[in-house]
């Protein structure tokens, strides 16, 4: 439903109220799922596959923990959307004192390209 909304937005036109009020709904009910759950983020993974960019917001506002694994998660998303630098400061947040464990992430990090740039337009 969110895709449908930014669609409808992106046409000068507005979700019809009830999938406005549904889309609330179930934005509330993950974020307080994911929100209280100490592993990375399952709708920001979906979100990733469709926009990035909602998937970066997502995860910056339900999953502000510092773990190594939400680190990780983030650093991705941000390549993902070409944001490297941003990416590589998301790896720093890894509370790791084990430098094994950031370089390990920085591997993963670089030597997986980015996702590829899906065209909706049509």
């Amino acid at each position: 439903m969110k895709g449908l909304a930014r669609l409808a937005s992106s046409k000068g036109t507005a979700l019809a109220p009830e999938y406005a009020r549904r889309l609330t709904e179930l934005e509330a009910e993950f974020r307080a799922a994911e929100s209280s759950s100490p592993g990375t983020s399952t709708l920001a993974s979906a979100f990733s596959l469709v926009d990035t960019e909602a998937a970066i917001d997502w995860m910056r506002a339900v999953k502000p923990q510092n773990t190594c694994d939400i680190a990780l998660q983030r650093a991705t998303l941000l390549r993902d959307a070409s944001r490297l630098d941003e990416a590589s400061r998301a790896i720093e947040e890894c509370p790791s004192r084990d430098l094994w464990v950031k370089r390990c992430a920085e591997m993963v990090l670089h030597q997986i390209p980015g996702a590829p740039v899906v065209s909706v337009a049509r």
